[in-house]
């Protein structure tokens, strides 16, 4: 598959230290289902966290697709001490930045980023009441991951009394020969354990312990069953997990309750009832900007 070109280019660019922007010399192609990424997780992890992207340029990239594709991703955001999780999902063309906020009283209120940043924006009305979700004005994704796929061409998996969803889902994928994929999770779970990222250092942050640190980390844990949504991605090649991922880790998910409005960072999750939905991706388009961008 095309990717794994993609994939090798990237490397190369990475150990030299430059990248291509969207604007630049690469772009994705229309008529195949890509990753869209900026950045990394390796990278951000490393330390990169003050230089973003904003929405209204993922939002004109998202435009070189079909409109009705869809749509599903992670990453974070740049706002100093609330970085949060994002679960993006929707369209092409009507895209939902679900960000987890780390500062709401319980630390995992879901908000659509746009909406909020547009609120943040806004001339306040005298006497109206405070939104419950505001945001730092214009935040940037110093990681945002999305794939873009023809929902007609997406696998759909089913299963039911899943002890672990993310070994699941890598021994589901490793009967097929899809090597990297978006993906969406959806359905009743029950004990399901996560992560509000909050302090990503510029320091960077020990990949072996990431999800271990308090002072980088909230870990927040749901017991009662509930229904979520789980976006995120499948990376068995190891040149592109940290890329989407950790080394090691081929699937990395963020989800959120749609009735209860939180969500966080997937640490591990059991299912009872759900529905395992697959976008195969052949096209990589990487992108970031150098500092003077």
């Amino acid at each position: 598959m095309r990717f794994r070109i993609a994939a090798l280019v990237f490397a190369l660019l990475m150990s030299v230290g430059s990248f291509v922007t969207f604007a630049q010399e690469s772009e994705p192609a229309s008529d195949e289902p890509t990753l869209i990424v900026y950045s990394s997780v390796e990278q951000l992890l490393g330390g990169d966290v003050t230089i973003g992207i904003p929405i209204a340029a993922v939002a004109e990239e998202l435009g070189n697709f079909d409109p009705t594709w869809s749509v599903v991703g992670l990453g974070t955001t740049n706002q100093v001490m609330r970085n949060g999780e994002l679960m993006p999902d929707g369209t092409a063309a009507h895209l939902r930045y679900w960000w987890v906020d780390p500062s709401s009283d319980t630390q995992a209120a879901v908000v659509d980023l746009a909406t909020a940043a547009e609120i943040a924006g806004a001339t306040p009305v005298p006497g109206a009441p405070s939104p419950a979700v505001t945001v730092d004005f214009e935040p940037e994704f110093p990681l945002i991951a999305l794939a873009v796929a023809d929902s007609a061409e997406a696998l759909t998996f089913e299963a039911e009394n899943v002890d672990n969803v993310h070994d699941w889902i890598v021994a589901t994928l490793a009967e097929t020969d899809v090597t990297l994929a978006g993906l969406q999770v959806t359905g009743s779970f029950g004990e399901v354990n996560t992560t509000v990222g909050y302090h990503l250092p510029t320091t960077g942050v020990d990949i072996s312990t990431v999800y271990q640190d308090r002072s980088v980390f909230h870990f927040l844990d749901y017991q009662e069953p509930a229904t979520w949504v789980m976006n995120g991605f499948y990376a068995a090649e190891a040149e592109l997990q940290p890329v989407v991922s950790v080394a090691g880790r081929p699937v990395h998910l963020h989800g959120y309750q749609p009735e209860a409005m939180l969500g966080g960072h997937i640490a591990t999750a059991a299912a009872a009832d759900v529905t395992l939905t697959v976008y195969p991706l052949e096209n990589v388009v990487q992108t970031r900007p150098d500092d003077e961008a």
